[in-house]
């Protein structure tokens, strides 16, 4: 997270390939949390299109959210995985919290 000015913050989502597979397409959320994990918003970020370059091993995209910045808050996010695809491979994945490929079509 990084604050921009006095009522802005930008969160950065950042995702590293070393699956030593090719990546076609990658989204997710980010979901803002209070201090008890009750969820109070969720945007969806789309890191890799199926129309742009893939991804490949060893390589890294980067994605970044812009939220209004109110100091007397708490803030927190959690980014997860929702749809994954590789290259060859008509499946679609999701990464669990386990660490763990699931395929989920």
């Amino acid at each position: 997270m990084r604050v921009v000015n006095d009522d802005l913050l930008y969160v950065v989502v950042q995702i590293d390939n070393n699956s030593g597979r090719t990546v076609t397409e990658i989204e997710g959320y980010i979901t803002e949390v209070d201090p008890k994990n009750n969820i109070v918003s969720e945007l969806r970020i789309v890191h890799l299109h199926n129309y742009e370059p893939p991804l490949r091993n060893g390589h890294t995209v980067v994605r970044g959210v812009t939220y209004s910045f109110n100091l007397s808050q708490d803030y927190r996010y959690r980014y997860h995985t929702c749809h994954l695809k590789f290259k060859g491979d008509d499946r679609i994945f999701i990464y669990s919290p386990a660490g763990e490929l699931l395929r989920i079509d």
